[in-house]
């Protein structure tokens, strides 16, 4: 059951991959997204419309931008996006993390303008614009899809959640500490925030607010994500550590030592396998259930020959078409699709010159299969979902 949230504040190729669709038509009354801005000058815990800001119209048929890379010899096939489209924004709208809503209706869109970009995915058009005035770490859906849930880099946990009328109201949460907060995860009915000096810190809602459990007291956590409907934490390291540990009173058990520092994490559609992305453009597959698959390293995925710059472009390896694949790193603008059980590629999503993707999501249920990408340059790109194959 739902708890509610707060009321209050390597072969050569011979032939090209080409998968193109016709381009959407846009419904006649959407026209431009819903601009909200929360400011703590106002103090106010509602946003107001952005009246005052130039009224940016929305992309149409005729003025979207469907970006096509240059034929190119690669050692994998390649595959060019169903339709691409340039964030509008002042500013830098780098896309630094999209999250799908729970049904794949809706996304969230992390941009470097300390935006999030509300969109929906079958439109392909942006519904609402929600600024903040910090940076925004990272973001989650709440259960019903109703809302998202943001941590600042200031430390401000907020919700921002979206009536019948697509208006979107601002409200804290709580505030998580002044220290440098590098992670966060949400499920249901709690929070939890890793800051890489101190540990990490974890809030359930009870009797109608979020109250603080006790801590994991581990040192130089870079990322965290609830496992097991939120029963427990899987968490890496600095140094290379992956661990798990059960929520709120566990003990925390080393799953694996993988040497180098662990930047994201991703786990699979039925739990039992986690990704782990690492500096230097490598990534495991790791169990993570059963007591004969715990911390067991299934599969490396990681090329040969990649520069300093390659490795530095590294997209976090995640999971794709189901928990079948994985589309892991960056190499000439081409984002890499894995096979996951054999560690080969697969193919690469070709962004073009000079993207440089940062961001992947994929949503896999029922008939739909597809995959978004977002790259530095603001470009957000649709795919379809590869063959496992």
């Amino acid at each position: 059951m739902d708890v509610p949230l707060p009321p209050t504040p390597t072969t050569t190729v011979k032939q090209k991959i080409s998968i193109q669709s016709p381009r959407p038509v846009l419904p006649a009354s959407i026209t431009s997204p819903s601009i909200f801005r929360f400011s703590t000058e106002s103090n106010s815990a509602t946003p107001p419309s952005d009246s005052k800001g130039k009224k940016r119209a929305m992309s149409t048929a005729s003025d979207v931008e469907s970006t096509r890379p240059r034929k190119r010899t690669h050692p994998w096939p390649t595959q060019e996006s169903m339709y691409s489209t340039r964030i509008k924004s002042d500013s830098d709208a780098g896309v630094r993390e999209i999250v799908f809503s729970s049904d794949g209706e809706r996304m969230a869109v992390v941009c470097h303008d300390r935006t999030i970009r509300i969109w929906s995915v079958s439109n392909r058009v942006e519904t609402a614009r929600l600024a903040q005035n910090s940076p925004i770490s990272s973001v989650a859906w709440m259960a019903d899809d109703n809302g998202i849930i943001t941590l600042g880099q200031d430390g401000m946990i907020s919700k921002w959640t979206r009536n019948n009328q697509n208006h979107w109201q601002w409200a804290k949460l709580l505030d998580a500490g002044k220290e440098e907060s590098i992670s966060f995860t949400y499920n249901r009915d709690r929070l939890a925030v890793a800051f890489p000096r101190f540990g990490v810190r974890v809030w359930l809602w009870i009797k109608g607010t979020w109250q603080p459990q006790r801590s994991i007291l581990r040192q130089n956590v870079t990322c965290i994500k609830f496992v097991e409907d939120g029963e427990a934490l899987l968490g890496g390291t600095s140094d290379g550590v992956l661990w798990y540990c059960q929520v709120p009173n566990g003990t925390l058990r080393a799953y694996a030592f993988l040497k180098a520092k662990i930047r994201h994490l991703d786990v699979s559609p039925n739990g039992t396998q986690a990704l782990v992305s690492q500096v230097g453009a490598r990534a495991h597959l790791v169990g993570i259930q059963g007591m004969d698959r715990k911390g067991k390293i299934e599969q490396v995925y990681a090329m040969n020959g990649d520069s300093a710059s390659d490795a530095k472009q590294s997209t976090p390896a995640v999971f794709v078409n189901g928990g079948r694949s994985v589309v892991f790193h960056s190499r000439e603008s081409s984002c890499l699709v894995w096979n996951k059980m054999k560690g080969e590629v697969l193919s690469g999503l070709d962004h073009g010159d000079d993207e440089q993707t940062q961001a992947v999501a994929g949503f896999d249920r029922a008939s739909h299969s597809y995959i978004v990408t977002g790259t530095a340059q603001g470009l957000l790109s649709w795919w379809n979902s590869p063959p496992d194959q």
